[in-house]
């Protein structure tokens, strides 16, 4: 995964408009001082078209205003006065960014209009969807198979297999159980996921790929694995 910085280039300018955010409750939840026991909701944030894989670093909020701040350094407020964009150098045009959610509530603090959902979700589409999807720390998956409304399978590069079921395909992210320590996060819009375990987080970006030429065992309605179909009788 390749991250970009673009938050110190000279020719930002300054910018507020009018944004209505809802307040929860009170105070700040700081995903980066180990006092919340929940990780960091993570989006991806664009900035003309230059895009980070990033995560919150805090959210405040009362009844006088909201507040948060990226782990790449974008800072946003909002207050009866409006909503700013900036960071440590530089005031921001707003309209210049757009905010994709990986994770419930990364997005919140954008107005709506740049909070992206345009890509139609798992729920909108028939299955099976095959998916390609490239992590960031190498980890290898051979392919992300969707039965939509059924459940979600794996194929690991060794050729072994492993499913979800009972999955609510109409969630933005799709999420599933624990199997073992492992389980998976998928954007709405079939984009990006995130493979964890007790050893590590994994998080990769998804395309589709066509079925055709693809081992059929993968879109086998029973999960069965490849060699139980290479094996001589």
């Amino acid at each position: 995964m390749h991250t970009f910085s673009v938050l110190v280039k000279p020719f930002f300018v300054s910018i507020s408009f009018a944004a209505t955010i809802t307040i929860a409750s009170a105070g700040c939840a700081n995903y980066e001082d180990g006092s919340l026991n929940v990780p960091a909701p993570r989006a991806i944030l664009c900035y003309r078209s230059v895009c980070d894989n990033t995560t919150l670093s805090y959210e405040c909020g009362n009844m006088f205003g909201a507040s948060a701040a990226y782990a790449n350094g974008l800072m946003i407020k909002s207050d009866h006065n409006g909503t700013i964009f900036y960071n440590k150098y530089h005031r921001m045009n707003g309209d210049d960014w757009t905010c994709e959610p990986i994770s419930p509530g990364s997005c919140n603090f954008f107005p709506q209009r740049q909070a992206r959902d345009t890509v139609p979700l798992a729920s909108e589409l028939n299955g099976p969807q095959l998916l390609a999807c490239k992590f960031d720390n190498g980890r290898n998956i051979q392919g992300v198979v969707l039965f939509f409304k059924l459940k979600l399978r794996i194929w690991y590069g060794d050729g072994g297999g492993e499913e979800w079921d009972g999955i609510d395909f109409s969630a933005n992210p799709i999420t599933t159980t624990m199997h073992g320590d492992r389980s998976l996060v998928l954007s709405g819009d079939l984009k990006h996921i995130i493979f964890n375990d007790s050893n590590e987080h994994a998080f990769g970006d998804c395309q589709p790929r066509s079925v055709s030429g693809q081992p059929l065992w993968w879109f086998n309605p029973i999960l069965k694995q490849e060699w139980e179909y290479n094996a001589k009788p």
